[in-house]
Formats: C-alpha cells, structure tokens, sequence
C-alpha cells in the first residue's frame, strides 16, 4: 500500500482516509498503448462495432457486375491484352459503385 498525502493506492484502485474508492480497479480502466492505441475492452468493443458495420455494409450491397472488356480501362487490363497503365476499375462498376453510395 502506497500513500500520498490523504489518498492510499492499495490492490487496483485508490481509496481515501476512510476506504472509500476514488479510482476503479486498474481492469476496468481504459488505457492505451504506448503508440496511443485503446487497449483493453474499450479496442474490442469499437473493433466488433466496425466489423459489424462492414458485414451490414456488405450484405445491403449487391454483388458488382464483372468487367465488360469493352471500355478503355478493361482494354488495358493485362487479362484483356493491355499494358495495364491506367489501372482504373471497369467503367461499368465505377458507375454501379457510385450509384450504390447515392
């Protein structure tokens, strides 16, 4: 047990002159790493609300149609015979990616 002035840390958490806590337990603290990261239940807890957004996100979209090899970007496909210097996505699902954001 550590005092300082009228606060004693003692097990996880500080408590004052007459055993009161003022601090929880160091398990149910949020803290973070030393690259500012969130450790803890706090990171679980954000990292399950992301992974369920994604999987929400990806069940109301449908399926993009595949590459016509018509457009000038599928023409420059490798797949389609090109160089593949404008590396750029079907015209097609460029169109049907920004009408599903709308």
């Amino acid at each position: 047990m550590i005092t300082r002035g009228s606060v004693k840390y003692a097990g996880g958490g500080a408590v004052d002159e007459d055993g009161a806590d003022l601090l929880p337990p160091y398990a149910d603290v949020e803290s973070t790493g030393t690259n500012g990261a969130i450790t803890g239940s706090a990171a679980a807890a954000s990292a399950a609300a992301v992974a369920a957004a994604a999987a929400a996100a990806a069940a109301a979209a449908e399926p993009l149609v595949a590459n016509c090899g018509t457009c000038r970007f599928c023409l420059d496909k490798t797949k389609f015979g090109g160089a593949n210097r404008l590396r750029r996505a079907c015209e097609l699902r460029q169109a049907q990616k920004r009408q599903q954001e709308a």
